[in-house]
C-alpha cells in the first residue's frame, strides 16, 4: 500500500491480483443478459468485494444488502485487474458519506457487516456467475 499515491491507486493495489465477487440477486433488471454475455454493464455505480461467501444469507448480512431488494443467490466471479485504475473505495452510506467505509458498516439494520466493498463505473466482464441455491454455473473463460 506504501506504493500507492493516492485513495485510487490503493484500491487498485488492493483487487489487482485478486478474484472478485458481486453478489447479484434473481430478480436483478440485468441477469438475463448477464447470463448471456458474460458482462455485468458499465455506466454506473457497481459494488463489488473481495470476500468469497457461498451462501447467500451469510453475503447479505456481511454485505449489508437489503434483503427486501434482493435475494443473493447469484455470484458473478471476475478477475480484479481489469479493474486497475477504474476502482474506488466508497464512502459510507451508498457513497453519500463523507467518510470511506472499506468494510461494511453504515447499515446495521441489514446485517453483521464486515465485508470489504469497492465501487466501479466500468463494465466488468466476468469468468463465471454461480447460483448459490441450485448450483447452477455458467463459465465465461472459454467464451
Amino acid at each position: 500500500l506504501r506504493q500507492g499515491k493516492n485513495l485510487d491507486d490503493i484500491a487498485s493495489e488492493l483487487v489487482k491480483d485478486r478474484i472478485l465477487y458481486r453478489h447479484i440477486g434473481s430478480q436483478a433488471g440485468y441477469l438475463e443478459n448477464l447470463k448471456k454475455t458474460g458482462e455485468i454493464p458499465g455506466g454506473y455505480t457497481t459494488y463489488f468485494s473481495a470476500d468469497k461467501f457461498d451462501d447467500p444469507v451469510e453475503a447479505i448480512s456481511k454485505m449489508q444488502l437489503n434483503s427486501e431488494w434482493t435475494d443473493a443467490v447469484w455470484v458473478a466471479e471476475f478477475d480484479g485487474a481489469q479493474l486497475i485504475g477504474k476502482v474506488e473505495i466508497p464512502k459510507a452510506k451508498w457513497n453519500e458519506a463523507s467518510y470511506l467505509e472499506v468494510l461494511t458498516k453504515s447499515f446495521p439494520k441489514w446485517g453483521e457487516g464486515g465485508a470489504t466493498q469497492f465501487i466501479t463505473k466500468s463494465e466488468i466482464k466476468i469468468s463465471k456467475l454461480r447460483n448459490l441455491v441450485t448450483g447452477e454455473i455458467i463459465d465465461f473463460t472459454n467464451k
